[in-house]
């Protein structure tokens, strides 16, 4: 579907049979959007509107001898169809900004709610007023937590700057920022979804810190309040380059000569992580990296596991991290090297 839209991204999104609620952030703005099948019944877009709520509602139904399309093409062809009618009100609403924005301003953007209502032949948005529904466009945790330990270094949204970045495709008044700008630091920020894993990786990684360990893993620069203070945004660590070259990259799974030394480093990390009482938890290929010198890194502290690598028995234990790199180094790295081989006919299934 060919469309003019200003870029966006989704922040939120909820369907039923009669209605859809759709949260969008565009230039540092949020907009939520309502739509009732109601409102068009006896009006042009009836059927139209009638035929939207069906295929979302039953997406995974064929409704004739083609293929269906597949879930996500439906929804992205309705959240388009949704947002369309929007578009002349965002732009007017919200100009464009080349300018950083604080991530403050990024959370907790200003809202205009809008209603999609038939008025003079056309679909229209039509501001409603009213309070907001959405909280932020970030997931957040109660800065009242207990469990973080006092020495770890807190900052204010208000002093983290999201740049816009000339040689991406990044947004930074929609997308969801990486690298964030604090001071003279230019960190690496992710966000909080769970607070028991946020409190797990915090802890692990001010651990590690605290005991001056030289190993390679990210380091742990600080963590993310909300202006008032009463929430938590995320976790501001060191910026690594290379933070997309994980050993899932086919290049690496290629380098059938540097898997030995890989598995010993990260070993080696390890050893050190368990003998300071600080487990690794989810060992799997997308968590190691693999720096420009070829050298491994272990990252995310935050926990869960995946049942390729670590049995639920034992997820989250130092036995369990050993379970994962003897999976990940003796199981699932040679046989995708295999796979890739040309004619050797291994099916990796």
């Amino acid at each position: 579907m060919a469309l003019n839209l200003p870029n966006h991204r989704i922040v939120e999104s909820e369907i039923d049979t009669d209605s859809v609620f759709l949260v969008i952030m565009s230039r540092a703005v949020l907009f939520e959007i309502t739509l009732r099948a109601s409102n068009f019944l006896g009006t042009p877009f009836e059927t139209e509107t009638k035929e939207w709520f069906y295929k979302v509602n039953a997406r995974e139904e064929a409704t004739d001898s083609e293929e269906a399309p597949d879930d996500s093409e439906v929804l992205d062809e309705f959240w388009d169809w949704l947002v369309l009618p929007c578009a002349e009100y965002i732009r007017r609403n919200a100009p464009v900004i080349h300018e950083p924005i604080s991530l403050q301003k990024f959370a907790f953007p200003p809202t205009h709610p809008l209603r999609l209502l038939p008025v003079d032949g056309i679909i229209t948005a039509v501001p409603t007023g009213g309070e907001r529904l959405s909280e932020s466009t970030l997931s957040t945790i109660s800065a009242s937590i207990a469990g973080l330990p006092p020495t770890v270094r807190k900052v204010s949204a208000a002093d983290v700057l999201i740049y816009q970045n000339l040689d991406s495709e990044f947004d930074h008044t929609c997308d969801i920022p990486r690298r964030v700008k604090v001071a003279e630091h230019d960190p690496y920020f992710k966000t909080v979804i769970d607070a028991g894993d946020f409190i797990r990786e915090v802890s692990a990684l001010s651990r590690i810190s605290e005991l001056g360990l030289s190993i390679n893993v990210s380091k742990l620069y600080a963590i993310v309040l909300s202006e008032d203070e009463q929430l938590i945004l995320g976790i501001l660590m060191d910026w690594l380059p290379f933070g997309s070259q994980t050993l899932e990259t086919e290049r690496f799974i290629q380098m059938k000569e540097s898997h030995v030394k890989w598995e010993r480093q990260i070993r080696d990390i390890v050893k050190v992580l368990h003998s300071n009482n600080i487990v690794w938890g989810d060992v799997h290929p997308g968590n190691i990296l693999i720096d420009y010198e070829l050298n491994a890194w272990v990252v995310d502290f935050g926990g869960g596991y995946q049942e390729e690598f670590i049995n639920r028995e034992v997820a989250g234990t130092k036995q369990g991290d050993l379970e994962g790199i003897h999976n990940v180094f003796c199981k699932w790295l040679p046989r995708w090297y295999l796979e890739l081989q040309p004619n050797t006919g291994f099916d990796a299934d």
